[in-house]
């Protein structure tokens, strides 16, 4: 178990490791679903699941609306070859409410068809766990649950934060199956120790597996309604005015002792939306961050960003930021015994 307050970013590059697209990979899928043709009023390209929902979500002049829909579905399925992600783009137009939403409805579609096709969906005959082994969920489950008593199971996760700027559940639902397993718990005692760990998401997600207030949206759910989900989705700058959100994340921040990036890109307007400052008050944390795909040059302006994050002058970063050109789970590899202590 983690004895000093952790916090861990965690990014798309994160979700690859159980075959979650990233980047381009879920930019291509997005393009498809919004690349809309029509043949004698028939839906020929495209996705019909979207482009209905659209339909519905955006008003009542069915052929203004529809035109509107077909327009933005295009361009954005076009910009998306040069963009450099759907979240980009569409923070870019966040003024046009007919692009949102079509954006937001192509990046739900896409992210539960993903859910679907990742090594955490369950078959018939449930999650088989041993399909994340050798992946750094594995070794998480590891970190948090050594040492903590089975009477005591929401122990594990005092001292964790997950801040994951990822729309999809894998890491909430790989949490409830492996709770299951380790301690020998049902769902709804995992579900109980789940609800008091401190995941935030700062651009929204697909909704609640397990919704008890609400609908429930299944991971990897194929009959669900579009609009709902798309509706938990947020820009940046929807996101930046959730006072209460940037407040909860950045009190973390500020008591972390240990601040782990993984699958990170480290684009501006994220960083942004982590960045705490200096405070008087409050030490800098040790900081360790997968920069796998970056080259050394890039790797030095990461480490720049970063030190931004709590105002650390290049003077003070020596021994406090530790980057490792390696996939998520060699973080754990790498440093599992550093981010179980105090910088």
């Amino acid at each position: 178990m983690f004895k000093y307050p952790t916090v861990f970013v965690i990014g798309a590059g994160a979700s690859a490791e159980v075959n979650m697209p990233v980047g381009n990979q879920l930019a291509v899928k997005i393009s498809e679903l919004l690349n809309f043709r029509f043949k004698f009023d028939q839906i020929e390209s495209g996705d019909p699941a979207v482009f209905f929902a659209a339909r519905a979500a955006i008003g009542s002049n069915r052929m203004q609306i529809d035109n509107e829909i077909y327009v933005a579905g295009n361009r954005v399925s076009q910009a998306l070859v040069v963009a450099p992600s759907i979240d980009t783009f569409v923070e870019n137009f966040s003024h046009d409410q007919t692009l949102v939403a079509v954006s937001k409805l192509g990046i739900a579609k896409a992210i539960l068809q993903a859910e679907k096709g990742s090594a955490l969906f369950a078959n018939s005959n449930g999650l088989d766990l041993r399909r994340v082994r050798g992946t750094w969920f594995a070794s998480l489950a590891e970190k948090l649950f050594s040492g903590v008593s089975a009477r005591d199971i929401k122990s594990a996760f005092k001292n964790v934060t997950f801040v994951t700027f990822n729309y999809d559940r894998c890491l909430e639902l790989f949490l409830h199956a492996a709770l299951i397993q380790w301690f020998g718990i049902d769902s709804n005692e995992a579900r109980d120790v789940l609800s008091g760990v401190r995941i935030y998401h700062p651009y929204g997600r697909l909704g609640s597996i397990w919704a008890t207030n609400g609908t429930a949206i299944p991971f990897g759910g194929e009959n669900v309604e579009l609009r709902e989900v798309a509706d938990g989705l947020m820009t940046y700058s929807e996101s930046t005015r959730d006072a209460a959100l940037a407040a909860a994340i950045h009190h973390q921040m500020r008591e972390a002792r240990n601040l782990i990036y993984l699958g990170f890109a480290f684009h501006e307007p994220n960083m942004q939306l982590l960045t705490v400052g200096r405070h008087p008050n409050h030490p800098f944390p040790r900081i360790i961050a997968s920069t796998y795909g970056f080259s050394k040059p890039d790797t030095a302006v990461i480490e720049a960003q970063i030190a931004d994050v709590y105002g650390m002058t290049s003077g003070e970063t020596g021994g406090m930021i530790l980057t490792h050109a390696g996939k998520c789970v060699e973080i754990f590899n790498q440093y599992g015994k550093t981010m179980m202590v105090a910088a």
